[in-house]
């Protein structure tokens, strides 16, 4: 088996760790943050957001007609007394819209956080749902 020796205290092995570091940065699509999945079933859509370590205060929801909006902070705070040795994670402001197929009852979304999962209910609006027509015969 091959394998590349590198010299770890050299200043070039430092420097391309460091624009590896800065273009994975750049790279991320932090646009898509936090990762949405959107279901539907019956007369409800079901918005799940993955967000591990943002709490209840950290999410502003918002519904318009057809269009969700997800938006806030993921704030990154160092314990006092510590010094930061390394940091994969960044401070960063989000803001995700969705457009949904039919309109939604804005009065009766709900949304609840567990575990970093946050889940929003949207129930479609009254003018939006499926109706069953019975046929009559004359």
């Amino acid at each position: 088996m091959l394998s590349i020796w590198r010299d770890f205290d050299h200043p070039l092995f430092s420097f391309d760790r460091q624009i590896g570091d800065l273009l994975d940065a750049v790279a991320t699509p932090s646009a898509r943050w936090p990762a949405i999945a959107i279901s539907e079933k019956g007369d409800t859509y079901e918005l799940v957001a993955e967000a591990p370590g943002l709490g209840e205060q950290d999410f502003d929801i918002s519904v318009e007609g057809d269009v969700v909006r997800i938006s806030g902070a993921r704030k990154v705070a160092t314990p006092e007394g510590f010094t930061v040795r390394v940091r994969e994670r960044a401070e960063a402001k989000f803001s995700r819209e969705f457009t949904l197929p039919t309109r939604v009852d804005a009065e009766a979304v709900e949304a609840t956080l567990a575990n970093g999962v946050l889940r929003v209910v949207l129930p479609k609006a009254k003018e939006s749902r499926a109706r069953t027509i019975t046929v009559k015969a004359s």
